[in-house]
């Protein structure tokens, strides 16, 4: 086999680096792995290449940061953004940012609004009717009295025989009000909360759909600022929490409001006078119920805030439990949680103690209440200003109203959280991706691969061009490597060709047309990828290949053999108990790691692409592993356009072309020929 590179094969301006001393293995190829001279026997009696330095070591800092891919588990590796990300949830007395009230309403339709339509009408018919109790309990009250009267002045006879009539015909006409009244009360009950949970869950629904859809369709530098652990927060709790606050929340605060003003209505309108005097002891009810809704919301809320923490740390050991039982770190790993949960605990009995305190304070004025009350009525029924029962009216009307007013704030606390998660919502569903779809599609692809004077940072760090004035032509069919060392921008090409990314400068074309003007969902399902750590997910090897498909294609079981076979890995998957069907575990973890691999090669040939993308795809497996998968990916490239990501010898002996980066410049090309 010979090769060939000289500088005619330098692009302008660019010259080859002075040649280091190099102490690197053979196997290992860096930026200084060219001018491929005669074989060289190995110990194992196999000819190989020499390697002849031509080019220097790049300078210290000039590694290349890697764009984060989405994991299995739904993690990125931490980075930062140029565009601001959905802001974290206030702390301290910072006022967390709310959605106006109306606008939480934003994903209801005609069905929801009917919906919430009856809802009111049943919270309207239910604030007024409890109210209503005190009217009919005071309406009975004074017959009973009349009645007393009546026995105690009149003997046997006919006056005491209608006064008898008169009170079976009041406690008739009042147990058939209570009755009435009851069972619309259990209609307006159900109907106000039936039909807002109803409406609340679809609007929740399209909530979740809508925030879930916002975050597929961003780019991922996206990610380096919003983290997939923030993300599905907001996607649970936050969801949630909305939830709460466009549906039973919302139609409980305004039962209680209509409650509470209809009590104290009747209360005015009955005697005044009283209503006023039992007002005096509302600011010690007021008082009562602000601490206790603040020490239940504080310890909620610092309960909440811990039990993350904790919850973060259990699926960071669970997610890593091998390492964990490597390093016997079990006890220190519960250590560490129990010592989370203990001060959540601390929380709970400081919560425990001030609502108990705060409740029995309630009670008790409460029943200071009830007995100011029997005082002042029975002064204003001597001077015969109101009944016996117009006292017991006002003293339930008003009672009523209390309780109204209590239940009144953990209702409008609810839906202030849900205003707030609402905002948290509202402005991930609101952004939109820096990279903008095209709407081309090509009706043939054929491969052509051009990058023509790209300039490329990425957005985390802007200043740092990774590539600068890089050009590329990529013949269809051809395979091309890129070599270099590392930060010498050869991931980021491939980046760029997935539009992970959009370039700063230069233009990157396939088959002569922008990549910006393509289709993002059509070009991506028709490019292969296999990544240095192949992704699997908790599923089996037939719905992990069938992920790999075109939108719309039916992927018979020929295809899936036929692809596995390209990919050496159908006889493995004949061999296991289940065959297609077998579970591959949480990130594959059932399979070896050449297995893995060839199970992504088999999903990246399973839509025959036309371009074919190989990040590293064999550095991390061992040399027998890195034989068979080598060979599959020789396999999987005839006849398609691949670039491939290589610092081994073996995973460039095939490719039609090497291309020497460094500093995201190409200072070295060389074709190749067996």
């Amino acid at each position: 086999m010979s090769r060939t590179a000289s500088a005619a094969h330098l692009l302008p301006g660019e010259v080859p680096l002075p040649a280091p001393d190099l102490a690197s293995s053979a196997d290992d190829i860096a930026l200084h792995d060219v001018h491929l001279t005669a074989p060289v026997p190995e110990a194992n009696g196999t000819d190989r290449p020499s390697l002849d330095a031509c080019a220097g070591a790049p300078a210290a800092g000039a590694d290349t940061i890697k764009a984060p891919l989405i994991t299995v588990a739904g993690t990125v590796p931490p980075a930062s953004d140029a565009r601001a990300p959905a802001p974290a949830a206030a702390s301290g007395d910072e006022a967390p940012q709310v959605a106006p009230f109306l606008s939480m309403f934003r994903f209801a339709d005609s069905h929801d609004f009917a919906l919430m339509a009856v809802g009111v009408f049943g919270a309207i018919a239910y604030g007024i009717t409890n109210p209503l109790m005190s009217v009919l309990l005071g309406n009975v009250i004074n017959p009973f009295i009349d009645y007393a009267q009546a026995r105690a002045i009149l003997g046997p006879g006919p006056q005491l025989d209608a006064a008898t009539e008169t009170l079976q015909s009041n406690v008739t006409s009042a147990v058939l009000l209570f009755v009435g009244i009851g069972a619309a009360t259990m209609v307006a009950a159900y109907l106000m909360q039936a039909s807002f949970m109803w409406a609340g869950e679809r609007q929740a629904r399209q909530a979740r759909a809508h925030f879930m859809r916002a975050v597929m369709r961003q780019d991922l530098a996206w990610f380096d600022k919003n983290k997939a652990g923030d993300l599905t927060t907001r996607l649970t709790s936050d969801a949630l929490h909305f939830q709460e606050g466009v549906s039973e929340k919302v139609i409980l605060a305004i039962a209680y409001l209509i409650q509470f003003c209809t009590g104290f209505v009747i209360a005015f309108i009955v005697s005044w006078k009283l209503t006023l005097v039992l007002m005096a002891t509302f600011p010690f009810f007021g008082a009562s119920g602000i601490i206790v809704g603040k020490a239940f919301s504080e310890g909620t809320s610092r309960s909440q805030a811990v039990y993350a923490q904790a919850g973060a740390v259990a699926q960071e050991v669970l997610a890593n439990i091998r390492t964990v039982v490597a390093y016997g770190g079990q006890a220190r790993a519960l250590a560490k949680f129990s010592a989370l949960l203990e001060s959540t605990v601390r929380a709970g009995r400081r919560k425990a103690w001030i609502t108990g305190a705060g409740l029995g304070v309630f009670f008790g004025l409460l029943f200071l209440l009830c007995g100011l009350g029997a005082w002042y009525g029975a002064k204003l029924v001597q001077s015969g200003e109101i009944r016996g029962g117009d006292v017991v009216k006002v003293q339930m009307a008003v009672i009523v109203g209390a309780f109204s007013i209590v239940n009144l704030s953990p209702s409008v606390q609810a839906v202030g959280k849900g205003r707030a998660a609402g905002f948290r919502l509202f402005e991930v569903i609101d952004s939109q991706p820096t990279i903008v779809d095209g709407d081309k599609t090509l009706p043939d692809l054929t491969g052509r691969i051009s990058f023509e004077n790209v300039d490329f940072a990425f957005p985390s760090r802007s200043s740092v061009r990774v590539l600068q004035n890089f050009s590329l032509d990529i013949e269809p069919g051809t395979t091309v490597a890129l070599v270099g060392s590392s930060g010498s921008g050869k991931s980021t090409t491939i980046q760029l060709l997935l539009r992970f990314f959009d370039v700063l400068g230069g233009a990157v074309k396939v088959d002569g047309v922008p990549l910006p003007e393509l289709s993002l969902q059509w070009y991506r399902q028709r490019v292969g990828y296999v990544p240095q750590m192949p992704v699997l997910f908790d599923a089996t090897i037939e719905e992990n290949l069938r992920l790999g498909a075109i939108d719309g294609t039916e992927v018979t079981q020929e295809m899936m053999e036929q692809a596995c076979r390209d990919a050496n890995a159908h006889d493995f998957i004949m061999g296991l108990p289940q065959g297609y069907q077998t579970p591959v575990g949480e990130a594959g973890a059932l399979l070896s790691g050449g297995q893995k691999q060839r199970l992504a090669i088999a999903r990246a040939l399973i839509k025959n692409p036309k371009i074919l993308l190989l990040d590293e795809s064999t550095s991390a497996l061992d040399t027998e592993s890195e034989s068979i998968v080598q060979a599959a990916l020789d396999k999987a490239a005839q006849g398609r356009t691949t670039i491939t990501i290589a610092h081994r010898l073996a995973s460039i002996r095939n490719a039609d072309k090497i291309v020497v980066m460094d500093k995201g410049r190409i200072v070295e090309r060389a074709r190749t020929s067996l």
